[in-house]
């Protein structure tokens, strides 16, 4: 298990750093070709410009993509939605004692716990934009590179 997340882990951040660096460094070279034959200096340095943003915004998807909430804190928000509305639940006994109606305090418990609950899976799917399925805004690189194509 360990091992071989490990060991996927460090394949794919070596694809990505052969890949991206490879092929950024293949722009650096024509630029420098297209320079001798005559390209002019600041279009030169547009391309250098674009080729910087290019590799920042690659290194902060690949941040997002590897650096997410620790387990600890998901698991933190996982016990929190499952024990808030029993704690909670001597104040919706109350409030349906105040109101002098059992529905509306079951239906306020109710309510609370479907709150907490898609609260905490909004921010798992949030956490996440690179997640395969459906997601609010997820972004799914191969079919956006097939538009791309």
């Amino acid at each position: 298990g360990e091992r071989e997340a490990k060991t996927l882990v460090f394949t794919g951040r070596k694809i990505f750093a052969l890949n991206a660096a490879g092929r950024i460094f293949m722009i650096s070279q024509l630029t420098e070709a297209l320079k001798y034959r005559g390209l002019p200096g600041n279009e030169a340095s547009r391309i250098r410009q674009w080729e910087q943003y290019l590799s920042v915004s690659m290194e902060n998807m690949r941040l997002i993509k590897e650096y997410r909430t620790p387990q600890s804190l998901r698991l933190f928000g996982r016990v929190f939605t499952l024990l808030l509305p029993p704690l909670y639940a001597t104040s919706f006994a109350q409030l349906s004692i105040d109101t002098e109606s059992i529905v509306f305090g079951c239906i306020i418990g109710a309510v609370t716990s479907l709150a907490l609950t898609s609260l905490f899976e909004a921010v798992r799917q949030l956490e996440d934009p690179f997640a395969r399925g459906f997601t609010f805004d997820g972004i799914d690189v191969t079919e956006e590179l097939q538009v791309l194509a």
